[in-house]
């Protein structure tokens, strides 16, 4: 990838349109300023615009993101990626390989983009899967829903469960379920923010269950109880265990990321928000080609009917 280059100018003169604007700016052709203005790399002020024709006046702030060449590849909506439409709110599935929401020179391939265009008017979002994460997330569509949705995570009334599959030995043979008590903070590196469990972190709490075991990969339902960045991903590491195929946490495999997926989310009634209770199976390619014994338990999977949360004493 091609080094990110950034420019920003306040404009002078007169009224002028917004592409043309951007041509002149980032010393780009008419083709490529257009392109990046669809990409979503322009700003007018503080705010993406995507309207070529939108008019620039004298003192309004014009920034762009951009590398060079430009690369567009429009991601088309799957109709199955909208799993369900409700009073106030959706749930949807986000495949792995699309970030939730855009980089700062793009966000046209980003799954938050592409839902609104597909539902279009109002979608407001709650909270993120990483990039390569797939899974269930649910997304408003009236404002006046924000705060009861908000309370949802805010209050960790929802309860997420995700099915990973990790490298390593099963830290305790003796029993199944293991609850990890170690707080994450967030170190800057040469290859960007990392995650690491330090005592000087905030509180971060997961709870694993060992589902299978084959071939030297495992199986695990993993329930983050709060919601630290790469939660998962970190403490899977901190118990020797990192998820086959995280290169940041563990060790990468050639062609392959991390299979980390959001199976099944349960919440009370909250406000106006209904009591809730939705699961979808993986189907990313990968997920079908794992040992038999894992294979056949990740697609079939179903959450335990109000499930007994695990003793509040950190095993790790």
């Amino acid at each position: 990838m091609s080094r990110l280059q950034h420019c920003q100018r306040a404009h002078r003169g007169a009224p002028q349109a917004f592409h043309q604007v951007v041509a002149t700016l980032g010393g780009l052709t008419p083709q490529q300023a257009q392109l990046l203005i669809t990409m979503g790399g322009a700003y007018l002020g503080k705010h993406r615009c995507k309207n070529q024709h939108a008019t620039v006046k004298a003192g309004q702030v014009v920034q762009l993101f951009f590398r060079l060449p430009l690369v567009y590849e429009p991601v088309p909506f799957q109709e199955d990626w909208l799993l369900s439409r409700h009073k106030g709110y959706l749930t949807a599935l986000k495949p792995s390989g699309l970030p939730t929401q855009g980089r700062r020179d793009a966000d046209y391939h980003a799954f938050y983009e592409l839902l609104k265009q597909h539902v279009g008017g109002y979608v407001g979002l709650h909270h993120r899967l990483d990039q390569d994460t797939s899974g269930l997330m649910i997304f408003t569509t009236a404002q006046s829903w924000n705060k009861d949705v908000g309370r949802l995570f805010s209050e960790h009334r929802l309860e997420k469960t995700y099915l990973a599959v990790a490298q390593g030995a099963w830290p305790n043979p003796t029993q199944t379920q293991l609850r990890v008590t170690a707080p994450i903070l967030a170190q800057r590196t040469s290859q960007g923010t990392r995650q690491v469990v330090d005592p000087s972190g905030k509180a971060a709490v997961t709870e694993f269950t060992c589902l299978a075991q084959a071939d030297g990969l495992l199986l695990l339902a993993a329930k983050p109880i709060t919601g630290r960045t790469h939660q998962i991903r970190v403490h899977a590491a901190h118990l020797g265990i990192p998820l086959w195929g995280d290169a940041f946490y563990g060790e990468p495999r050639p062609d392959h990321s991390f299979l980390l997926h959001c199976a099944h989310l349960r919440w009370p009634k909250t406000g106006k928000m209904t009591a809730g209770d939705v699961s979808a199976p993986p189907s990313h390619p990968a997920w079908h080609n794992l040992p038999t014994p894992l294979r056949a338990l990740a697609l079939a999977w179903q959450p335990a009917p109000n499930a007994t949360p695990l003793a509040k004493d950190p095993l790790c």
